[in-house]
């Protein structure tokens, strides 16, 4: 029998794929190299590259493109197809003088005029741009050069009031009143400039010129001849030192601006008043809110009035007219209402060298007692032994008062646990000693009442 041998068959796809792709590379490659013609200031540039924007090709060339740069083609821009020409016109560095400072910039603007926008300045009448010490028109083109360097002095604007009439005004002058002479005015020594000719120009600034004029004024109906700048009858007659006041007659009004007729009749008028008052009381009331021991007006009292008044009118010394207005009555009395505070409040204070806390304080009259004086008796109404530091008062306060403990301006320490005598109506307080440190009191002093504030502390003592 006969055999035939069996070969595996060799695969060609892979081969085959991979000659197509390097045909496919050779062919892209082949579509994407492009000669490129690059252009810079003028000055043509050959380039054959791959690039797909135009940053890529300048790059090639070694220069940097600037955001200030004027490109034909946006630098940034993809595109599998640039253009095959390319023109970049690089920014220079231009200095710009002006008042404000110097500013510098990159710029590929020939225009001066659109340099100065680019800082938002923008050249009125009378500006001057100065480039290499000479002036030059801002809306004429420049010669490009490496660098640029212009000085831009604003004509300063001034707006004038002439006689009422607005004039815009724009000068390189220094001084207000070459501005002025600029424009052929030259303020005369009777004329009202504001400010003076003499003023240093500022940009903006505000000027009023009033040229005089001669202007007659009827006074009480005599003639006078006034050579004033002012162009109302108002500043006229108060430049004048005639300005009407109170019952004044003026032909025409205050407010006019006819001048060639003006007059003024001068009229005086006093007024005599006699007055009558009623007084008024104040009541007392408890006023939660308020500090122990103070007033406060709750309700402010009112006096009453009754006014009689006299009118004269008089005009150049002579009385007009006199009238008597008989009496009216400008308020009713209204009777007050006074706060007494209850509100006990911790305080603090030296006395005597030492610092002590306090809630009240009272003026008392201080005698001294012991017990030799009474006697030998040693006993005091609240049970207690009389020793230092016992204080005897009147019995209304010590039924308010009792066990209280005080401090007493130059006695010292003490507890209000006896009661005394006094003269009524005067606040009067005994201060206990032993029959061996006994001291004679009989003088004003203060005594002050210690914490801690009772549950109940009476307004006013009793």
């Amino acid at each position: 029998m006969l055999r035939y041998a069996l070969y595996p068959r060799k695969d060609l796809r892979p081969a085959v794929l991979l000659s197509l792709v390097v045909i496919g590379l050779s062919l892209c490659l082949r579509y994407l190299i492009h000669p490129y013609t690059l252009f810079v200031d003028g000055q043509a540039h050959q380039v054959t590259a791959i690039a797909f924007t135009a940053q890529e090709l300048y790059s090639r060339l070694g220069i940097p493109l600037a955001p200030q740069d004027r490109l034909s083609w946006p630098a940034e821009r993809f595109s599998l197809n640039l253009p095959s020409t390319i023109a970049l016109e690089r920014a220079r560095p231009v200095r710009v003088i002006s008042p404000d400072g110097v500013h510098d910039l990159l710029s590929t603007e020939i225009i001066p005029a659109n340099i100065l926008a680019d800082l938002g300045y923008y050249p009125f009448p009378k500006d001057l741009l100065l480039r290499d010490g000479h002036t030059i028109d801002p809306s004429q083109p420049l010669t490009p050069k490496q660098t640029e360097l212009l000085i831009w002095q604003p004509a300063r604007h001034i707006l004038l009031m002439l006689n009422g009439e607005q004039k815009d005004l724009y000068t390189q002058a220094t001084i207000l009143g070459d501005a002025l002479a600029e424009y052929g005015i030259v303020p005369g020594l009777s004329d009202k400039l504001i400010p003076a000719a003499d003023t240093p120009v500022s940009q903006g600034m505000q000027v009023t010129l009033n040229q005089a004029q001669s202007i007659q004024v009827l006074l009480n109906g005599s003639p006078v001849s006034i050579i004033s700048p002012e162009r109302d009858a108002a500043a006229l007659l108060h430049a004048a030192g005639l300005a009407p006041q109170g019952l004044d007659q003026l032909s025409p009004a205050l407010d006019s601006d006819v001048l060639s007729s003006i007059s003024l009749t001068r009229i005086e008028e006093r007024l005599e008043f006699s007055r009558e008052e009623t007084a008024f009381k104040n009541s007392y009331q408890e006023d939660p809110q308020g500090e122990l021991d103070t007033l406060s007006v709750l309700v402010p009292g009112q006096v009453g009035i009754v006014v009689e008044r006299t009118r004269s009118q008089i005009a150049a010394g002579e009385v007009l007219a006199s009238t008597s207005e008989g009496p009216w009555k400008a308020s009713d009395p209204a009777d007050g209402v006074l706060g007494m505070g209850t509100v006990p409040v911790l305080k603090k204070t030296v006395v005597d060298g030492q610092e002590i806390e306090y809630w009240r304080k009272v003026s008392v009259y201080a005698t001294g007692y012991m017990p030799k004086a009474l006697g030998g008796d040693v006993h005091t109404a609240s049970g207690l032994t009389l020793t230092k530091g016992i204080i005897a008062v009147t019995v209304p306060w010590y039924q308010v008062m009792k066990f209280q403990k005080v401090y007493v301006q130059g006695y010292g320490f003490g507890m209000i646990a006896d009661t005394g005598g006094g003269i009524p109506g005067t606040p009067w307080i005994d201060l206990g000693f032993d029959d061996d440190n006994y001291v004679s009191w009989h003088n004003w002093t203060t005594m002050y009442f210690l914490p801690p504030i009772p549950a109940w502390v009476p307004v006013s003592l009793p």
